[in-house]
């Protein structure tokens, strides 16, 4: 489960620390890197998986599928980061469940960073 709260109080206790700002800002940024490569994973087998040609779909998905795990590595890292922040802060942790690159704690991570990029994209202005 993702603690947006922690996040929240997180960010708030370090208002005056730019270092850790930026370092929070960094692993923030992480998550959507990590839709995105995913979403362009997807769409290699969606656009060029039933194509006639289908010549450099190998290459092309085994790039996209390279750089998606590249991502989500990052995001484990930095939901980690978070946490250790948070932890040294007294808060609760942002990520409330295994930081593990194991599976199935891979995929556990992941669901749950996209559920708090779906609850920021909800909450945009």
């Amino acid at each position: 489960m993702f603690n947006a709260s922690s996040l929240e109080r997180l960010i708030e206790l370090n208002r005056e620390d730019r270092d850790e700002l930026d370092l929070i800002y960094e692993c923030i940024g992480s998550f959507g890197e990590y839709f995105r490569a995913v979403i362009t994973d997807q769409a290699v087998g969606i656009v060029y998986g039933g194509a006639a040609d289908r010549s450099d779909y190998g290459a092309r998905r085994v790039g996209a599928d390279r750089i998606r795990t590249a991502c989500h590595d990052r995001v484990i890292m930095n939901v980690g980061i978070l946490n250790k922040m948070a932890s040294e802060k007294g808060i609760d942790p942002v990520y409330d469940g295994v930081v593990s690159g194991d599976r199935p704690f891979r995929r556990e991570i992941a669901d749950a960073v996209f559920g708090y990029l779906k609850t920021v994209v909800d909450r945009r202005n």
